[in-house]
């Protein structure tokens, strides 16, 4: 079994309940799970009062371009999972006749990564493009971002959280299809880079551009997890 994640991001992600309880650096939780829009669409606010959304990118297989990601805020965990051997499962809302949800559907597998505020630059290229339309994992590299794979699927190191997830069931959902799926293994690479590097300047990939997530350091929280109201006061939405 996969050991438990060891940052606070991570535990969050991959919690046992039902609530995702993350405080941004305002002391403000997410409460009752994260939803909002999934897809390729970017996220945005939903019927919850003041609550945030929490920003998730899923990541699948593509036959064409080796991987692609998309950007998803209708993710919420399912499942208590407090006994051992429990299933631990979250739900993904994906919309129809996308990329993403076309590779989920065929493979029954994704990976599901939680994002902070450095990737607030991201969200353009992977909510609001088409990856029938473009190669976002070539882009991505090609603006200084690491890239590594779990299961054939690739994920974003500087990443909060990422787990391996296998569909259980799918339901229709209108414009989304709502998959259930159970968690597999889990790793924190934010963290575990953290871990390996005492010295900041090490735990940056050298070869990025300075505007590259992976050059950004945790000064003004960008480190804490990113959701639709940091996106709205930074003009992303």
């Amino acid at each position: 079994p996969a050991p438990p994640l060891s940052s606070r991001h991570g535990d969050s992600l991959l919690a046992g309940g039902g609530e995702l309880a993350e405080k941004n650096s305002r002391g403000k939780a997410f409460r009752g799970g994260t939803q909002g829009r999934g897809g390729e669409g970017g996220g945005r606010q939903g019927a919850m009062g003041d609550g945030e959304l929490a920003l998730y990118s899923v990541s699948t297989r593509d036959a064409e371009r080796g991987g692609n990601m998309n950007i998803a805020t209708y993710v919420s965990a399912a499942s208590l999972a407090k006994t051992p051997g429990a299933k631990k499962c979250y739900s993904v809302a994906l919309f129809k006749d996308t990329k993403t949800h076309f590779n989920a559907k065929r493979d029954g597998e994704v990976v599901l990564q939680l994002l902070s505020r450095r990737h607030a630059s991201l969200v353009s290229l992977l909510g609001k493009q088409s990856g029938n339309d473009i190669d976002k994992i070539v882009t991505l590299k090609s603006q200084g971002v690491q890239i590594e794979w779990l299961g054939g699927m690739p994920y974003i190191t500087s990443c909060l959280a990422v787990a391996r997830l296998t569909n259980v069931g799918w339901l229709d959902a209108g414009d989304h299809e709502l998959g259930l799926f159970q968690v597999e293994e889990w790793l924190s690479p934010a963290a575990a880079a953290a871990d390996d590097n005492d010295d900041d300047n090490e735990n940056t990939n050298d070869n990025a551009s300075p505007s590259s997530p992976d050059k950004q350091g945790d000064a003004h929280g960008m480190d804490d997890v990113l959701d639709t109201a940091y996106l709205k006061k930074e003009g992303f939405l």
